[in-house]
């Protein structure tokens, strides 16, 4: 049974949205896959995929449980489906360029 969203290169790996399936390496979950697709706006312009929480504590550099503190008392960007939260990478940066010019002008 293939996998609905895998391709095959021309040397035969297979590959998941643009990133390459390697040999030995963690296959990616469904969830993965689907957010490696590019994403379309209203505009047709492409944007990068939204992040989940632990992918945003990482590119902070902080833990999980400090980003759910940022969220809850609204100091970070966020969007929020159901119980999901997802951030937007391009806010998330907008908002580090934002601190940190704080910081400069200080």
């Amino acid at each position: 049974m293939t996998d609905s969203l895998a391709a095959l290169d021309a040397d035969g790996t297979r590959i998941f949205g643009r990133r390459r399936e390697i040999p030995g390496a963690h296959r990616p979950s469904a969830v993965e896959r689907r957010l490696w697709r590019s994403v379309v706006d209203a505009r047709g312009e492409e944007r990068e995929p939204l992040l989940d929480l632990p992918a945003v504590a990482r590119r902070l550099g902080v833990n999980e449980r400090h980003v759910r503190r940022l969220v809850s008392e609204r100091r970070i960007p966020f969007l929020k489906w159901g119980r999901l939260l997802r951030f937007d990478p391009v806010e998330i940066e907008a908002w580090l360029d934002e601190a940190r010019r704080g910081r400069q002008s200080a």
